[in-house]
């Protein structure tokens, strides 16, 4: 068995005006994020804390939230870089959290052999690769999106209520 990376640590998340939210552990509920308001947050799926999507061909996503958040998960995935030099030190070229065109909607069908999705809790749910988040019970979903040959892939959750927030990618390197 092979178990690198430390795989403790959920993904900080970054909102759409640059307000960063740093993953915490919490005692009763692991290492996450409280959302401190509503609004469009956003977690790169590739970090030094799992997998990174650059090295990986296929790609998982665990998700663990309190009862109280409330909101819908997307991703998009680019093959732009995220700053504009070559060693990754110079200043942004796509932004995690870019509102642009360089990152493009990444939903294919439930019916697709490039996803595989699972959610629990009352009132969430999986529909092809969007994730609706019900805000009533507390729950929990996993992504698995197999061949997916993408430079950066990050999930957009617009939150409507907020709440706690475990997210956990991890990737492997082809078979």
């Amino acid at each position: 068995m092979n178990y690198n990376g430390t795989g403790l640590h959920a993904l900080n998340l970054i909102k759409s005006d640059g307000t960063i939210a740093v993953a915490t552990l919490d005692l009763t509920n692991g290492w996450g994020v409280a959302i401190p308001s509503t609004g469009t947050w956003y977690f790169e799926l590739g970090s030094d804390l799992g997998g990174s999507i650059i090295e990986t061909q296929d790609q998982a996503l665990s998700l663990q939230w309190s009862a109280t958040l409330a909101g819908t998960l997307t991703f998009g995935v680019t093959t732009f870089p995220a700053t504009l030099s070559m060693n990754g030190q110079g200043g942004a070229d796509l932004a995690t959290n870019a509102n642009s065109a360089g990152w493009q909607t990444f939903n294919p069908s439930a019916a697709s052999a490039q996803a595989y999705t699972n959610a629990s809790g009352t009132g969430n749910s999986w529909t092809a690769l969007t994730l609706t988040l019900g805000g009533t019970n507390a729950g929990g979903a996993f992504a698995n999106m197999p061949g997916t040959a993408m430079k950066r892939m990050r999930g957009q959750l617009v939150v409507t209520a907020t709440g706690f927030l475990r997210a956990l990618p991890w990737g492997k390197i082809g078979s």
